[in-house]
């Protein structure tokens, strides 16, 4: 038995940790079930041609994802913040500092490829940012052309990371940085041109698994995936909630819309 939403949206991450705007929500506890999606409609209604994608959201595990802020040397130093990544208080995630190649690590013990970053105090200047991704090793390699999405942080509200998954993307390593926890899939971002006067601040990190993306859907249109006979799009078992993701030059946009149809299966 399959059950149905349809909603309407301004984010450009769908959802956030209020549940009020999930599009659905599987409760908390042992991974017994998971998401399995048959068909999902997304219109894009934001004025411009943007990508779209859809997946789940890793939910409020400080075990499952952590983070913490980055200091660049050799190999760099790792501060585990976690508790505020995870926290709504405003403002208490630093995103850098004003020095060049400074920034921040988010570590998960599934591969991820979005994340959403809400952005309490905006950074000055005109900072350049770098995604990059842990290697075999203890080495860095950056994402460059298979990032969608990729922040500068210079304005408050939601910002989105996003990127296709690297093939040879591996665990961290004592290597990675210095007190770094290993183990864990990671994506560093940094401020490889440091922000001026002020460095930005976070109120939340949100990050999540599209398992499914288009690219330039136009204004007015829609992306669609339908899976015939039994097949279904089977999220990672982690995934505590639906999630979709918008990203373009109009976005965030309360107009855009979404229709999925949906289980929980074992």
């Amino acid at each position: 038995m399959y059950s149905s939403k349809n909603v309407a949206w301004g984010s450009k991450f769908l959802p956030s940790y209020l549940d009020t705007a999930l599009l659905a929500k599987r409760e908390l506890g042992p991974y017994a079930t998971r998401f399995a999606v048959k068909r999902i409609e997304v219109q894009n209604r934001s004025g411009a041609p943007c990508n779209i994608g859809f997946g789940g959201r890793l939910p409020d595990d400080q075990v499952l994802w952590k983070a913490g802020k980055y200091v660049t040397g050799a190999p760099g130093t790792y501060t585990d913040d976690t508790a505020d990544a995870h926290s709504s208080a405003a403002g208490d995630f630093e995103l850098s500092t004003l020095v060049n190649n400074d920034g921040f690590i988010v570590l998960s013990q599934i591969p991820f490829n979005i994340l959403s970053v809400i952005v309490s105090q905006a950074a000055n200047g005109a900072p350049v940012w770098d995604i990059e991704y842990s290697k075999a090793g203890g080495t860095w390699t950056s994402i460059g052309a298979n990032a969608q999405s990729l922040p500068v942080f210079a304005t408050t509200g939601e910002h989105v990371a996003w990127w296709e998954m690297p093939l040879d993307w591996a665990v961290t390593e004592a290597g990675h940085a210095t007190g770094i926890t290993t183990g864990y899939y990671g994506i560093r971002l940094r401020a490889t041109t440091a922000p001026t006067i002020t460095a930005a601040l976070a109120t939340q990190l949100i990050p999540g698994v599209l398992v499914q993306s288009t690219e330039n859907v136009a204004d007015n249109q829609f992306a669609y995936w339908e899976y015939q006979g039994s097949a279904e799009e089977l999220l990672p078992p982690q995934c505590d909630g639906l999630a979709v993701a918008m990203a373009g030059a109009n976005i965030p946009n309360n107009q855009n819309k979404v229709s999925v149809l949906y289980r929980l299966r074992g």
